[in-house]
């Protein structure tokens, strides 16, 4: 079945991405995630908050991790909440299980032994936020068999609108792959950041210094050197780093740094361009001033064919922006 996406973050770029913040010490990875692309490493006491595009009592959360070492005690890696207030969050054990503790301080249960000090383990989580008829169900690994499944829970509230990544007592987390969808298991799959190595068909904003496509071809998030235009409808497209084949293609989310520069209305939306012409996606206000990522399309199906990703159609769009307002 198609699956409504709510989120999807390779961390490959930067920990302040719109509509998550780092509330303290996240170093993005350029590499060394799962296939090879982006993380994010939190320490010990701090964490990344993320607002989801949707509010919703279930959610389907799926993630990889990598912790340096076990806590000899109980470690938090994840918060779920609704409105600040959290309805429960997510543990290593000393044993490496996950725990599962509500906001009263209640155990919710716990997963047999996944979690292991220096290797990659990938988790999905079914979270229905209920009174008396709420549910917490595990797999691990790409598996469909749960390896843990509580039932018949209690939580206060109606919704998750709220996903922090933790690190605690002491371990160092890297993460990567994150994805949460309102609708069905997401299944097992990475997440990669691929950006632009040369122009496209249309080249209307004018650089700050050098080529359009060379003020954002930049691995991680970069302020220096911008495209900037005044003009309704300009728009940039560039060609993409490839992914590599044979892949399957679950979703593509483009994802746009911008600000505007005086008062008025001004909205961008990202353009895909396949096979000759362009599909201009979901207008979106970028903040005056302070640029800050934007990324309001998560797309499973190709614009110009209206069926499922493939790999080479990935290969072959270009991706740009457009002014929009």
């Amino acid at each position: 079945m198609a699956l409504t996406y709510d989120l999807i973050r390779s961390f490959g770029y930067s920990t302040s991405i719109g509509d998550h913040t780092a509330g303290g010490a996240a170093t993005v990875l350029s590499s060394g995630s799962r296939s090879g692309k982006g993380a994010v490493r939190i320490t010990s006491g701090n964490e990344l908050r993320f607002g989801l595009k949707t509010s919703g009592s279930t959610k389907y959360i799926a993630f990889a991790i990598k912790p340096d070492f076990i806590f000899n005690g109980l470690g938090t890696i994840m918060k779920l909440k609704q409105g600040g207030t959290e309805h429960t969050h997510m543990r290593i054990n000393s044993g490496g299980q996950l725990n599962f503790i509500k906001n009263d301080n209640n155990g919710l249960g716990q997963t047999p032994p996944i979690v292991t000090a220096g290797q990659w383990v990938h988790v999905q989580m079914r979270f229905l936020v209920a009174f008396g008829g709420g549910q917490i169900e595990i797999r691990v690994n790409g598996s469909s068999a749960s390896v843990h499944n509580a039932s018949g829970l209690t939580f206060t509230g109606s919704a998750v609108d709220e996903i922090t990544l933790n690190s605690a007592g002491g371990m160092t987390i890297d993460f990567c792959d994150f994805v949460v969808t309102k609708d069905d298991w997401p299944g097992d799959f990475t997440v990669g950041y691929y950006k632009p190595n040369g122009a496209g068909n249309s080249t209307q904003w004018t650089p700050s210094a050098g080529s359009n496509f060379q003020t954002v071809d930049e691995a991680s998030k970069d302020t220096s050197d911008y495209n900037a235009t005044s003009t309704v409808g300009n728009k940039d497209t560039f060609a993409l780093e490839n992914v590599t084949t044979p892949s399957v293609i679950k979703c593509v989310a483009p994802i746009m740094l911008a600000d505007k520069q005086d008062a008025g209305a001004a909205t961008i939306n990202a353009v895909i361009r396949h096979s000759g012409t362009d599909y201009d996606q979901t207008a979106a206000a970028p903040p005056f001033g302070s640029q800050s990522y934007l990324q309001p399309d998560y797309l499973e199906t190709n614009p110009g064919t209206a069926a499922a990703w493939v790999d080479t159609d990935v290969n072959a769009i270009e991706l740009g922006y457009k002014r929009a307002s």
